[in-house]
């Protein structure tokens, strides 16, 4: 660490300022005499303190010296150790108040280290060394120095900083103003399309840009595709605009505002003509400002409205959305019109977000399914039902999301039908600050969800989990508990009938810090355990953990005896944004396979972005012939459905 050492008795240092001018006397033990009155200790006042100076002006030390003769050199020595320990990498972390302590200052110990303060534990002041009251009188004016010297380093280091900030103003001024103008339309054309894209605000966003100056109305106007984004809320105006600069062959993304009735048969009105142009259809409805007859009767007059005479053939997504992006608690579970296949016969993405549909008939079309929904049991059990309901309507679905919300609850006493999904073929499994601690090992709503439903045909399953309860000052104990939910967490997500698929083809587990990630690595106590009977089957495994991963036995013996004898088919194991694995974590994982008989039959083992294990480390675990190591950072996706720019699907 660096070490500031700023105080010294070196008499070529700048010297400190000189007492005023008394008559001091050097306290000398008091006569026979007064010793036959008087303890030992006794209570000098500030007269007494004073004469305990007198002949320090007389020191050498505190000579004035000529201002024009002062060497400088050693105080602006300070300037530069202060500048090169700020372009440190980790300064920013850097504990001050620890590294400049006072027991750190050398002036501290010349005075108060070891047992040289005569006063420690003797409150009414004993009869000090005149040797030590000169060191006092000496790092005291040296403080008062330093002291002086940092406020006018402060002074001068904010002056510094208010320059910067005014600096850093003009900047983003240039480049709000004169930066842009020189940017070619081309380059223009392409900001303008960021800003609008993926915002139900975008046709508003285009007629602004637009009415901004004559180069911008230009561009506007000459960008088709920024006109591309329609809003029921919008006025009959801003429609007719946005469809005439989109052009003839535009594909529009449409918003609809279900509780706004009114204003959604103006807007169909409007829009009739371009219907078949919709690419994709975005509907809102919030319970809070519900409509007369609720959401089933918005949905079903919406889609009579789009049924008289319309086919929207381009329509491939409708994104179904509670509330505002943000509102978690309204949960929707509503009947879905009968006419859809007729008015999007080639609907292939359904998206629901807090809001799930429910169709009376099955929608052969849709091939991607992506559900965001809130579990909570107590008042969302017919959610769970809504959901496997739903997926039985949806017979074609091969892509399927989930991101559950509030599923780490006990379910209740219902039991669930065993629901079948034979057409799934990649599923993909997104806990989102996700409470460890709060888990229920038995009978949680997501053990239940994950028990009744059947993916025969499974062939990708991605599993990631955003922990959002870790604490890094866990006590053993704590972390034993901790490691035993996150066992039972494996267990409920990788449940036994997906062991039996046998079409499988890769497994994914990532556990993530979904809030921060902390400077101390966690401790060998926490530990990741995956059954081992659910990666047996899967020729390719890919996991990225924060803590030690093993793959093991299920913690119920029971189950393991009604599993089928499955030739193991792992053939390549990925270990990628492991930062803190190290070379002994990297070895137990090993063990660990090695224990269960399979590590002969594994050809690949991938190690990247593991930033504590470099390649000789991996190689002398792994070996030469199995090991691929490959360089470069990885960015691990936490949660692609909270991601609302439904175009980019």
């Amino acid at each position: 660490m660096f070490n500031f050492q700023i105080f010294s008795n070196d008499k070529t240092r700048l010297p400190p300022h000189r007492p005023h001018h008394h008559h001091f006397a050097n306290i000398q033990p008091p006569p026979s005499s007064s010793r036959m009155m008087y303890s030992d200790y006794y209570q000098s006042s500030g007269d007494e303190l004073e004469d305990a100076y007198h002949g320090l002006e007389d020191d050498v030390t505190c000579d004035e010296v000529p201002v024009k003769n002062v060497d400088t050199c050693d105080v602006s020595g300070v300037l530069l150790a202060l500048e090169k320990a700020m372009r440190m990498p980790n300064f920013r972390r850097v504990e001050f108040q620890k590294v400049f302590k006072l027991e750190n200052w050398e002036t501290f110990q010349n005075v108060y280290g070891g047992d040289k303060d005569p006063f420690e534990g003797n409150a009414d002041g004993h009869v000090v060394d005149p040797a030590w009251v000169k060191r006092l009188k000496i790092s005291s004016d040296q403080t008062d120095d330093a002291v002086r010297m940092l406020k006018a380093l402060l002074e001068l280091a904010s002056q510094l900083q208010r320059r910067f900030k005014a600096s850093r103003k003009r900047i983003v001024a240039a480049k709000r103003s004169k930066g842009i103008k020189s940017l070619p339309d081309e380059i223009v054309a392409k900001i303008f399309q960021l800003a609008v894209e993926g915002d139900d605000e975008g046709g508003r966003q285009a007629k602004w840009i637009s009415q901004t100056s004559r180069r911008f109305r230009n561009i506007a106007f000459g960008t088709r595709s920024l006109w591309t984004t329609l809003h029921s809320r919008y006025s009959r105006s801003d429609v007719e605009l946005a469809i005439r600069q989109a052009g003839p062959d535009a594909e529009f993304h449409v918003y609809v505002d279900l509780n706004l009735l009114s204003k959604m048969r103006t807007f169909i009105h409007s829009c009739r003509p371009i219907v078949p142009h919709w690419k994709t259809l975005t509907l809102v409805y919030d319970k809070d400002y519900g409509t007369v007859g609720g959401v089933s009767d918005a949905l079903g007059e919406l889609s009579s409205l789009l049924g008289n005479g319309s086919r929207s053939l381009k329509l491939e997504q409708i994104f179904l959305r509670s509330g505002g992006i943000m509102n978690a608690v309204s949960t929707i579970n509503a009947n879905w019109p009968d006419n859809i296949q007729l008015w999007a016969p080639n609907l292939r993405t359904l998206r629901c977000s807090w809001f799930l549909p429910i169709p009376s008939i099955p929608l052969s079309s849709i091939s991607t399914l992506v559900v965001m929904h809130n579990f909570y049991s107590r008042i969302n059990i017919p959610s769970v039902r809504s959901l496997l309901k739903l997926l039985t309507k949806l017979p074609n679905v091969t892509d399927f999301t989930l991101e559950p919300d509030s599923i780490e609850h006990p379910f209740g006493n219902e039991t669930l039908p065993v629901t079948e999904c034979p057409s799934i073929k990649s599923f993909q499994l997104r806990l989102r600050y996700f409470p460890l601690k709060d888990f229920t090992a038995n009978g949680s709503c997501l053990a239940i969800l994950m028990d009744a439903l059947r993916m025969p045909s499974l062939e990708e399953y991605s599993i990631c989990i955003g922990i959002d309860d870790y604490y890094g000052t866990d006590k053993k104990s704590e972390s034993a508990k901790w490691t035993q939910s996150l066992g039972h967490l494996s267990s409920a997500m990788l449940p036994t009938h997906l062991s039996n698929s046998p079409h499988k083809k890769s497994l994914v587990y990532k556990l993530l810090f979904m809030r921060y990630q902390p400077d101390e690595a966690p401790p060998d106590s926490k530990i990741l355990n995956i059954p081992f009977d659910a990666i047996r089957g899967n020729p390719s495994v890919t996991i990225s953990s924060f803590v030690r991963v093993l793959f093991s036995q299920r913690a119920d013996d029971d189950l393991l005896r009604t599993l089928p004898i499955e030739r193991n088919q792992l053939r390549e194991l990925k270990l990628i944004g492991c930062g803190y694995m190290t070379s002994l974590d990297l070895r137990c994982t090993v063990d660990s396979l090695k224990l269960h008989g399979v590590w002969s039959d594994i050809e690949r083992v991938v190690v990247q972005d593991c930033a504590h294990i470099t390649r000789e480390d991996a190689m002398s675990v792994i070996g030469e012939e199995r090991l691929q190591y490959l360089e470069g950072h990885v960015t691990l996706e936490r949660s692609r459905t909270m991601c609302y720019n439904i175009r980019d699907e």
